[in-house]
């Protein structure tokens, strides 16, 4: 085991395998600096995965970053291929057979709602009793599901009343707008999709959920230049999402998939770094986790562990004590989802 220094993060040389982190020391995956362990709390099911049932390769993709815990996210879209089976008891069967390292986020579908939605949310209440899930995972603009949509006041409902009192969801734009971009054609863009703001009413009623933005409102649409919501602000989400941590106990704020990078090492995206020195400066870090949001390669690629180094060496850049990077990088996310 060779430590890389940087003021709070500790690298493994190599990566290990699957077993072998099974016996490793707790302690020896701790970063330099801080106290507990990394949590990636968003994992995709991968269906270039030999079997994306099964936790071995999320736990080596983890274990090469030198995270020890992660969450699975359930999806439900219009362009998941559902090869494996229902979304939430997938992610209950990766949870279950982790041997204690990964958890899961349960869904719902929200199209049809006037037909199926009754049913939809008794199948969530029934999966945020199970051991191993932690929340509610939401993607508003990827299935076209308003923020101040009715039907989300009920699922709100449903995660206040439950085991997992926790609400992540997707707020900011996303790569795939505008519609039909990279042949993603069910995206909605504008404001009641993807500004967090339209949560505020329900985040102030339902005082006793803790409300997770997703990607901290980070314009992914904008970050492509040959697409602009007209009279928008890049910054425009991201800073609306700071405040309502600033202003919200309850809310908090994720960072997965601001530093997406290419196989070869370069960034996706401009502007992470301004986010990060933005949550500093406004004095949210404690409001703040890591996030990946990158297991979407094939294995081996690496995508967690690079983007956990650029979010790291930004923290860095912008003036982020040892305690403030552990606080994003391990704090947070056991403080939030209890693990």
């Amino acid at each position: 085991l060779q430590q890389w220094r940087l003021p709070a993060l500790m690298i493994l040389s190599s990566s290990i395998s699957t077993a072998q982190a099974a016996e490793t020391n707790l302690s020896m995956m701790i970063p330099h600096g801080c106290t507990q362990t990394i949590v990636e709390p968003h994992l995709h099911i991968n269906t270039r995965y030999e079997n994306p049932i099964e936790p071995d390769e999320y736990l080596s993709e983890l274990d090469d970053a030198h995270i020890f815990t992660g969450i699975v996210l359930a999806v439900y879209g219009p362009s998941n291929p559902r090869q494996y089976g229902d979304e939430n008891e997938a992610v209950l069967q990766i949870a279950n057979r982790s041997k204690g390292r990964l958890y899961g986020f349960a869904s719902l579908n929200t199209s049809d709602w006037d037909d199926n939605g009754e049913m939809q949310l008794a199948q969530l209440s029934k999966y945020l009793e199970q051991s191993g899930i932690v929340g509610v995972k939401l993607a508003p603009p990827h299935t076209c599901f308003a923020l101040d949509d009715d039907a989300m006041l009920q699922i709100a409902r449903v995660a206040a009343s439950s085991s997992a009192p926790v609400m992540f969801i997707h707020v900011g734009s996303t790569p795939f707008c505008p519609e039909g971009r990279l042949a993603f054609s069910n995206v909605c863009c504008t404001a009641r999709y993807i500004d967090p703001l339209y949560l505020e009413p329900l985040v102030q009623t339902f005082a006793n959920v803790t409300w997770v933005l997703v990607h901290a409102g980070f314009d992914f649409a904008l970050a492509d230049t040959s697409f602009v919501i007209p009279r928008t602000p890049r910054t425009a989400f991201t800073s609306n999402a700071i405040s309502m941590a600033e202003k919200y106990p309850n809310v908090y704020l994720e960072l997965s998939a601001i530093f997406a990078s290419h196989v070869n090492g370069t960034l996706k995206y401009f502007g992470g770094d301004a986010v990060v020195k933005q949550i500093l400066d406004r004095s949210v870090v404690s409001k703040t986790m890591f996030g990946g949001d990158a297991n979407h390669g094939m294995p081996g690629q690496n995508n967690t562990r690079r983007n956990l180094e650029s979010l790291n060496a930004s923290m860095i850049e912008a003036g982020y004590t040892t305690e403030q990077v552990c606080r994003v990088l391990t704090g947070t996310a056991h403080e939030v989802f209890k693990i």
